[in-house]
């Protein structure tokens, strides 16, 4: 799995995820020059598949994960945020855990329940420029942002995972729709 996101998969449809770039993201203003990096890092810490259930366990754990962007955004609702800079961030003892039921569906895998999740991070370093005119709102800013996004991830599972599993099982059934079992099965790269 770690040479599929760093090289890419063009039998499967996946493209290169580490580090992952873009040129232009357009969600809440506009990030261009993204670059995420250490998405293949991780250790493993549980992974199992039954091929009789069709049920697929996964714990994994990030040591670090870095990104970088520049950001322009432009809210004049109820938030009155605008501003154009810098955004980097970096990622630490980030831990992913999930149990996938799945499905065949007209010959190809699909998920068919999450039944387990869980999101975590021990600490965040954050840093922005350009929101404030004021470098030292910006650091005041990015310092607690730094400070409250763990605690947030960490007292507010049940939030995160119900938003994330509606994510997560339309996007990798999207990425599954042309992929059968015995391409899994015989792909040695992912198990």
């Amino acid at each position: 799995m770690k040479d599929i996101m760093q090289n890419g998969d063009s039998t499967l449809g996946i493209p290169v995820l580490d580090p992952f770039t873009a040129d232009k993201l357009c969600h809440f203003g506009v990030l261009s020059n993204v670059k995420v990096v250490g998405l293949s890092t991780f250790e493993v810490n549980k992974a199992d598949f039954s091929i009789i259930t069709l049920m697929f366990n996964l714990d994994l754990y990030w040591p670090l994960i870095t990104a970088s962007a520049d950001y322009s955004i432009d809210v004049n609702d109820n938030a009155k945020i605008n501003g154009k800079g810098e955004v980097d961030v970096a990622v630490h003892d980030f831990r992913f855990q999930i149990s996938i039921n799945f499905k065949l569906k007209r010959g190809h895998i699909q998920i068919d329940e999450i039944t387990n999740m869980y999101v975590g991070l021990k600490a965040l370093d954050f840093y922005v420029t350009g929101l404030y005119k004021d470098d030292k709102k910006n650091a005041k800013l990015s310092k607690m942002i730094a400070n409250e996004v763990p605690k947030l991830i960490n007292e507010n599972q049940d939030k995160i995972v119900n938003t994330s599993i509606k994510f997560i099982t339309e996007m990798f059934n999207k990425l599954l729709s042309n992929v059968n079992l015995s391409d899994i099965i015989n792909h040695n790269k992912l198990i």
